[in-house]
């Protein structure tokens, strides 16, 4: 079952502002200098984070792509916070994420955040040292956060709920041979 979000359409002006000292000029002379459009879909699978770390790297280069270098740093962090991060963090506090999928999920992240710093990866500066340096959270913190904070709003449900009883669920019967799968609980 798929959910798709159709992520707004932003129009972003960059503007050019020349101030005068004239008297008789009190407007500052403005000039368009581009005209940027973002369309960006987001389309959620259940369960399959490798798609969704796929858009999110998407809609990473749709940043890069169009407006990286023509705006402040600054407009395209909050662009990223309040865009991308929430759509791609939609239904993130029930995902069930290997280590594998958290590695792609912060080289995915630090795409955009180390160019955005200026720095390379042979500047060898740590990704926390970078965000540190942004002022911005980790998104693997956020997916915690939210992780916790979902935990924490079924300890508060009533016993008839039904994810609280399917939290408290044990399968029964056999299991399959092989590794255990990694469980949500086990996450926390």
């Amino acid at each position: 079952m798929a959910r798709c979000y159709l992520i707004t359409k932003i129009t972003i002006y960059i503007i050019s502002c020349q101030f005068s000292n004239d008297v008789q000029s009190k407007l500052a002379r403005c000039y368009l200098i581009t005209k940027t459009t973002i369309y960006s879909t987001f389309c959620q699978f259940s369960n399959d984070v490798e798609s969704i770390t796929a858009k999110f790297l998407q809609l990473i280069g749709t940043i890069k792509r169009t407006i990286f270098r023509k705006v402040r740093t600054e407009t395209i962090l909050k662009i990223y916070n309040t865009l991308v991060l929430p759509a791609s963090l939609y239904g993130s506090e029930n995902w069930t994420l290997t280590a594998l999928h958290r590695r792609r999920i912060e080289a995915a992240e630090m795409k955009l955040l180390r160019p955005l710093a200026d720095y390379t990866f042979y500047d060898n500066k740590t990704n926390d040292y970078i965000r540190h340096e942004l002022r911005i959270t980790g998104i693997l913190d956020k997916i915690d956060e939210y992780r916790w904070n979902w935990f924490q709003h079924l300890q508060r449900m009533p016993q008839n709920r039904v994810p609280l009883k399917s939290y408290y669920d044990r399968p029964q019967g056999r299991r399959t041979i092989g590794r255990p799968k990694k469980r949500w609980r086990v996450q926390l």
